[in-house]
């Protein structure tokens, strides 16, 4: 699959939703703790601060607002 944009950096966003997109976090497939034979589907996303002026504001790169 052709990549759209330069995945090899750091993306952020202000919103949870959108760093949980699947193009920017993996979905992760793992065996329930309690129940056997079900299994659960996880996405990790962190939330951190950014100094401000350190970073630049880029174009959307998921279509988001299409």
């Amino acid at each position: 699959m052709e990549e759209l944009f330069d995945i090899n950096q750091i993306f952020t966003s202000p919103s949870i939703r959108y760093a949980s997109h699947p193009a920017y976090a993996q979905q992760f497939i793992v065996d329930h703790p309690q129940r056997p034979g079900v299994l659960l589907g996880m996405r990790f996303v962190f939330h951190c601060r950014q100094r401000p002026g350190s970073y630049k504001i880029g174009h959307e790169t998921v279509g988001a607002r299409d």
